[in-house]
């Protein structure tokens, strides 16, 4: 049986934290994963405006954009794509805030907890299929 194929366009400037997401993606076995990179907001929204995302994966600090202001712009060109939060920060008010905008994850990088976001990931797409 094939898998599901998976479009995810990970938002990071960092290559190190997008080499580290990608690894723990690539745990993801009963799915196909195509991950897109962009490392800035402005390419981000270039790419969602020419492809069709399963799943958005966001870094709040980019170079061109940072906090709650990146999830607007995110949200104002895909609204109807789940979007999970990675931050290197630990903030509780700013992770309730991400959700209170609809994200449907918020991951700390800093936690390094592979499964964990496979978890988020696949709780934030299984959100999308219902919600299909």
């Amino acid at each position: 049986m094939d898998k599901k194929q998976i479009n995810i366009l990970l938002v990071e400037d960092d290559s190190d934290d997008s080499l580290l997401t990608r690894e723990s993606l690539s745990q993801i076995t009963d799915m196909q994963i195509l991950v897109h990179a962009s490392p800035s907001l402005t390419k981000a929204l270039q790419s969602i405006a020419n492809n069709t995302y399963d799943l958005i994966l966001l870094d709040l600090y980019l170079p061109d954009s940072s906090g709650l202001a990146t999830i607007d712009a995110i949200r104002r060109k895909a609204p109807n794509v789940p979007v999970v939060v990675l931050t290197g920060l630990e903030n509780e008010t700013i992770s309730n805030l991400a959700l209170e905008k609809g994200v449907q994850g918020y991951y700390s990088k800093d936690g390094a907890n592979t499964q964990m976001l496979v978890k988020v990931i696949k709780s934030a797409l299984s959100h999308k299929i219902a919600g299909s």
